[in-house]
């Protein structure tokens, strides 16, 4: 083997090491959610951070169909070894149509309204009708809360709220009759989870809408996130930006822990579950809720995609789940809508033929 031989292989093996451990990487982000940053903060981190191993071994596929086709293996056991989380991080699903025997619902975060009047929500929801929705951060003040109603009764004759005092309001509307509705408990200062059931041709569903809590980033903070993934660099004020990320989800583990215990407790009803999870596909929260239900985006979605959209911070935060017994046939990220600082998920489910 001549001079350039050699130098040709210890490129190859230096392309190698590096892609092993992106690989390395990209498996310690994307399951990282599977820790309760309860116990171990940083994980939020790790979480957070996936989206740079993940394009990173994409590129690989570009570099090694060019240097050495049959490296290109590396970089596909990376993917098989990170099946789950880029998956969830990136679906490539062929959703099909809908058909008569599919429930549209709709889960959107509507900012209490600003910074449009709700009125601009009430025209929205009037022209995108949907059998059940679920709105999160939709507090009024009392004065307009039956003006609300009255606009939406055409669509939605059957309305239901839960939450607490001083703190928000998650709002269900039904075409559908809404028989009951309680509040999920657990510790919060203003965030909140609810529950009703919602008769549907005969058949009873659990739906869940929640909205965990909130990481609480001013402007400023965001633009301090932006300038780390640029500059690769942090220093003490952006230090205490990661911080704050990951003491929200600290405070939000426990949340999505009494979310998914009230699952347990009704497994075997018909349950779908809508809301803002303020966290990415492969966190904590998405992660213990999946462990009892299927997400739509991630069954009948496609790409990357993102629901909070505000710069700096173009993140999937929205979900719509459902029980295994139903199955997603559809799911759209509505992104023409500007009336929220969240864009509305939507999807069309049906149940799934009986064995």
């Amino acid at each position: 083997m001549g001079f350039f031989g050699k130098v040709t292989r210890f490129f190859r093996r230096v392309l190698a090491t590096i892609n092993v451990v992106v690989i390395i990487a990209m498996c310690a982000c994307g399951y990282a959610g599977i820790i309760s940053p309860e116990e171990h903060p940083w994980t939020e981190i790790l979480v957070l951070a996936f989206p740079i191993p993940f394009t990173l071994n994409i590129l690989f596929l570009g570099v090694w169909l060019l240097v050495s086709p049959k490296h290109l293996l590396l970089p596909i056991a990376g993917f098989l070894l990170c099946w789950t989380p880029c998956r969830r991080y990136c679906p490539l699903n062929f959703p099909s149509e809908a058909d008569k025997e599919c429930i549209k619902v709709m889960s959107f975060n509507v900012a209490a309204f600003y910074p449009s009047e709700f009125s601009s929500v009430v025209e929205y929801l009037n022209e995108h009708p949907a059998d059940i929705t679920c709105l999160q951060e939709s507090h009024l003040h009392k004065y307009y809360v039956g003006k609300f109603d009255s606009l939406l009764r055409a669509n939605y004759p059957y309305i239901s709220r839960v939450g607490h005092k001083g703190g928000e309001t998650l709002t269900f509307l039904s075409k559908h009759p809404i028989i009951d509705s309680e509040q999920i408990e657990y510790e919060t200062g203003f965030n909140t989870s609810g529950a009703c059931r919602v008769l549907v041709d005969g058949d009873t569903i659990l739906v869940i809408n929640t909205h965990l809590e909130s990481t609480s980033l001013k402007q400023w903070d965001r633009k301090k996130i932006d300038k780390i993934l640029k500059d690769r660099q942090i220093d003490a004020k952006e230090r205490g930006v990661l911080e704050k990320l990951c003491h929200a989800a600290a405070r939000r583990a426990p949340q999505a822990d009494s979310v998914a215990c009230y699952i347990e407790r009704h497994q075997g009803m018909t349950t779908i579950l809508c809301g803002d999870f303020n966290d990415t596909p492969n966190s904590y929260a998405y992660h213990r809720v999946a462990q009892h239900l299927d997400n739509a985006f991630e069954h009948a979605g496609r790409g990357i995609s993102h629901t909070y959209n505000q710069q700096h911070m173009n993140v999937r935060i929205d979900n719509i789940f459902y029980s295994p017994d139903m199955k997603a046939v559809k799911c759209e990220i509505d992104q023409k809508t500007n009336i929220s600082d969240h864009f509305p998920v939507v999807c069309w489910v049906k149940k799934r033929a009986k064995p």
